[in-house]
């Protein structure tokens, strides 16, 4: 069995247990980031399952065990109710992990009730929405697909709170546990990145050069400075990490001000990542822009998470607002 086919069938025996658990869930996302940040995102995915418990006993009863749910937390789609209690989905969400071997969908969307739209998860049995036969944007390895919807019946019951409170043990809504582990996958890939360039430097030197790159007083300090931003914004997560009530308290137990903190580190976090990564590239001469290069795989890969949605400049304007004390969206938070 290969690596993602491992991780995919562990997914599957796990259920939504990980998204409880936002340390153990962030350190996991941050080892696979290391080693491969297709799976690492993959992983993220698996946190919407925490919205499950937010879902009637009945839908909960229609998954059956061993079922793969996988998504998107972008709000690519528009909900409109229809003339009963139902609604009807359509919109298009790009780049979804694993989008063949789901069995299940949570996808965001917008939802229209008359008054300011809502963002909510929009739970689908796989077969109903579209899947592009082509694999989408987004790391390579991670067999992502693009996903389309246009006027597909959706039951009430299948409309999930996509950023809280959900009932149930979870600490944090589904969306910010998937934050908190695209941080982790954003961690590990630059913690990798960097290291190999460490190794590299010691052993090359730039052209018609006799010292080595690890010699040269301007490169070792430039890279110092990067190496300690990146362990300072990791400590800065996992204190703030630490400070969230124990496993198995609700979403009541967290107050604004820590998830305030929290989102505030995770943001600044993961742009310290990317900054990371894209470091370790550009240093790494001409031969890191070729196909098949580890470091312009590790390139491409920051620049995929860094177009996350959950680390866009809206959400860094939200959480800075926040921060200030400004009443913001439950969305970023």
């Amino acid at each position: 069995m290969t690596t993602r086919a491992a991780l995919a069938e562990a997914l599957r025996e796990a259920g939504p247990d990980l998204s409880f658990r936002p340390r153990a869930l962030f350190r996991a996302a941050e080892s696979l980031g290391h080693a491969d940040a297709s799976l690492g995102l993959l992983l993220a995915t698996d946190g919407l399952a925490g919205a499950l418990h937010s879902a009637p006993p009945e839908v909960r009863a229609r998954i059956a065990e061993g079922d793969l749910l996988t998504g998107s937390a972008h709000p690519g789609g528009q909900l409109r109710r229809t003339g009963g209690e139902g609604y009807v989905l359509s919109g298009c969400w790009v780049a979804v992990p694993a989008a063949t071997s789901a069995d299940w969908f949570a996808l965001g969307a917008e939802r229209d009730d008359g008054g300011p739209p809502e963002p909510v998860l929009v739970l689908l049995p796989a077969g109903v929405a579209g899947v592009s036969p082509r694999t989408g944007t987004g790391l390579d390895g991670a067999d992502a697909r693009h996903l389309a919807a246009r006027d597909v019946a959706v039951p009430a019951e299948h409309v999930l709170p996509a950023f809280g409170p959900v009932p149930g043990p979870a600490p944090l809504p589904p969306v910010v546990a998937v934050r908190c582990a695209v941080t982790g996958v954003a961690l590990g890939l630059a913690r990798r990145a960097l290291s190999e360039f460490a190794e590299t430097a010691r052993q090359r030197s730039r052209l018609g050069e006799v010292t080595r790159m690890s010699e040269q007083p301007v490169l070792r300090t430039e890279l110092n400075r990067v190496v300690l931003s990146f362990r300072a914004a990791r400590r800065l997560v996992l204190t703030e990490l630490e400070g969230l009530p124990p496993d198995g308290d609700g979403q009541e137990a967290v107050p604004v001000a820590l998830r305030t903190g929290l989102a505030a580190a995770l943001l600044h976090a993961h742009g310290v990542a990317i900054d990371a990564v894209r470091f370790a590239f550009g240093k790494s001469g001409g031969s890191s822009l070729y196909s098949g290069h580890s470091m312009e795989g590790h390139w491409r890969d920051a620049e995929e998470l860094a177009c996350h949605h959950l680390f866009s400049e809206r959400a860094e304007r939200e959480i800075a607002s926040a921060q200030f004390g400004d009443h913001v969206s439950p969305v970023w938070l």
